[in-house]
């Protein structure tokens, strides 16, 4: 009988007892001798054996006083068992026999079910205003699962996690003059997976391994075994001064900055990796200015007219300040260290390292020149700052720290901007009934080449976009005609809509002489008599109620080879280049980028083969709204 494994293997050779032809006593055709009977801890014991005699790549063998004979080769487990083979070998005789086998009734019994505990544990507290702080603690044993678990699928580990954390705002130690808010976070992990089986022999249990292994050896074979995981974490999240006098902030006010900053280190081991570390660093530095301001209006309180004919000029307004204005950089570093396990041997494989430091850089500002113009910018920019590959010594951390306080390497910059205005034709009162919007938006974008191919320079790209778009109201044009008002309007009962009220003389007034009489109030606002046939009449000439106009011209652009970088809002100081108009949506013609290869700005390397691009789209449009009956929409 061999387990076999992949190439590594247990065998078990029984002598078998014959049975002689024409027997029928079934304990003669079955005899005991020739059950297998196997308890699978033997097998187990002769691994150990060989291990503290001979290498596992060399057969060994031991027999048992019955002439069983057990065997093993490699390092095999009866965890990963992959095939089982049954045969019959002629040992005794050279010349070949013929015999009837049978194999009956291979199955496996006295599995051992027994059961194992868990446990969990929390302590919360609470300390005042100053935060919250919790502790944890949970453990499961071998053999713990639920009571419809099979053996298989319950707990093959001890695992043992620990958890500790504390939220707290710092700032409430300091003095209140201070006003500081300093949030904080704090927090430890630690997880250990005690396997009941060695990885590395997992049909052996790792307490046996333990006690059969030379005490020197005890503490590397158990640290090899435990799968351990340590994760500590720090936050400060957005310190910063709080405006306690709710004064109105200015552009330069402390209260507008805010600062971060976070450490995560993750240390891990198994049995496949003796190291994993992770290590990460992160901090931001926020500027927010966010004050609404009212506009100045310098001809209000001038022009004393109320005439709506004054209306353009009496509100007129402008706003010196911008509404938000904000700039936020973070910095994001990532050290991670691998070293692979050579198991079964001590010697130590080469680290492999997964690092990045990157900045992120971005801008915003809204500024609404008047309650009619508007303006919003944002721009991004993304940049690497180099470092040496592997750990850094001395030397190498200085160059990168001298890297990060250049800006790093720009790799990728993007802007947009969007300018509205709305005319004034509502300020008119013969306009209106008319609402205009025009609009201009752009986009540009530089993206760096890889390091791997510089002389295939950069990507330029940008987009504009105009648009245009009027709406029509006429029913509010007819509102303004009595006549065509009363076209719209149902009669309500003989009143007409309480157009004509009744007001009873004061009895009392000396100078009414005549009391039983009431006074006919006309009211200004009441709307002639239209017969229904005029109505029928108006209703069609006023079906059109509503218009909207809109059009927009789309341009895009695409330039490969850029050689140049960027330093601000896009461009290279020193040159201007691609320039304002570009960086602000304008599209290139042909002579634009001749004028960037004469400057030595365009890729000459013949392995380029990108096309420059650029597309136009126009669209206009008109939707109108008719209602020839109530009720009734076209």
């Amino acid at each position: 009988v061999l387990f076999r494994s992949i190439s590594n293997f247990y065998e078990i050779k029984i002598p078998l007892k014959k049975t002689h032809w024409g027997a029928t006593d079934p304990t003669v055709i079955w005899p005991d001798s020739n059950d297998l009977n196997l308890a699978l801890s033997r097998l187990i014991k002769l691994k150990e054996d060989r291990n503290n005699v001979v290498p596992s790549t060399q057969y060994y063998t031991e027999t048992d006083p019955g002439g069983r004979a057990y065997s093993i080769i490699g390092n095999p487990n009866l965890g990963q068992v992959q095939a089982i083979f049954l045969g019959v070998r002629n040992v005794n005789q050279i010349t070949p026999v013929c015999a009837e086998l049978w194999f009956d009734e291979l199955r496996l019994s006295d599995i051992n079910d027994k059961g194992g505990w868990a446990a969990l544990g929390r302590v919360d507290v609470k300390l005042a205003d100053l935060g919250t702080m919790n502790f944890s603690g949970s453990y499961k044993s071998v053999g713990f699962g639920s009571i419809d678990q099979h053996v298989n699928e319950r707990s093959l580990d001890d695992i043992l996690q620990l958890n500790g954390a504390a939220s707290l705002e710092l700032g409430k130690l300091l003095p209140k003059k201070a006003a500081l808010s300093i949030p904080t976070y704090a927090s430890t992990t630690t997880t250990t997976d005690m396997p009941e089986y060695d990885p590395f022999d997992l049909d052996i249990k790792l307490k046996d391994k333990l006690r059969n292994a030379p005490a020197s050896q005890r503490d590397s074979i158990k640290a090899q075994a435990v799968d351990a995981t340590t994760i500590t974490t720090l936050n400060f999240t957005n310190i910063r001064k709080l405006n306690l006098s709710n004064k109105k902030l200015k552009l330069w006010s402390l209260e507008n900055f805010d600062f971060s900053y976070s450490y995560t280190n993750s240390e891990h081991h198994n049995p496949l990796a003796v190291e994993d570390q992770l290590l990460t660093y992160k901090g931001g530095l926020g500027y927010n200015y966010s004050v609404p301001h009212k506009p100045w209006e310098p001809f209000k309180k001038r022009i004393k007219s109320k005439s709506l004919w004054y209306s353009l000029i009496k509100d007129f307004n402008i706003n010196p300040m911008p509404s938000v204005l904000g700039f936020r950089e973070d910095a994001n570093r990532q050290f991670g260290a691998y070293r692979s396990r050579d198991i079964g041997s001590d010697f130590l494989l080469p680290e492999t390292f997964n690092k990045f430091f990157n900045l992120r850089r971005t801008y915003v500002l809204r500024w609404d020149i008047t309650r009619s113009l508007n303006i919003d910018f944002s721009a991004l920019n993304n940049s690497v700052v180099d470092e040496d590959s592997g750990r850094l010594d001395k030397t190498g951390r200085k160059n990168m720290w001298n890297n990060f306080w250049k800006g790093g390497r720009n790799i990728f910059y993007q802007q947009t901007t969007n300018i509205s205005y709305t005319l004034p034709t509502n300020k008119l009162p013969a306009l209106d009934w008319t609402t205009v919007r025009v609009g201009y938006s752009a986009t540009y974008s530089w993206t760096a080449a890889s390091l791997l191919a510089v002389t295939l320079g950069n990507t330029l790209q940008n987009s504009q976009t105009k648009n245009a778009t009027g709406e029509l109201d006429f029913t509010k044009l007819y509102n303004k005609s009595k006549w065509l008002r009363a076209i719209d309007v149902q009669p309500k009962g003989n009143a007409q809509g309480m157009q004509n009220k009744s007001v009873p003389v004061n009895p009392k007034n000396k100078q009414d002489t005549a009391r039983n009489k009431t006074q006919q109030l006309k009211n200004p606002n009441e709307l002639p008599e239209v017969s229904s046939t005029l109505k029928f009449l108006g209703r069609i000439i006023t079906s059109l109620k509503r218009v909207n106009i809109n059009y927009s011209e789309n341009s895009a652009s695409a330039i490969y080879g850029y050689l140049d970088s960027t330093r601000a809002l896009g461009l290279d100081l020193k040159n201007g280049e691609p320039g304002f108009g570009y960086v602000f949506g304008k599209q290139p013609g042909q002579n634009f980028v001749d004028k960037l290869a004469r400057k030595g700005l365009i890729s000459t390397d013949s392995t380029l083969n990108f096309q420059n691009q650029q597309s136009f789209n126009q669209k206009f449009s008109i939707t109108a709204t008719l209602q020839p009956f109530r009720d009734f929409n076209i």
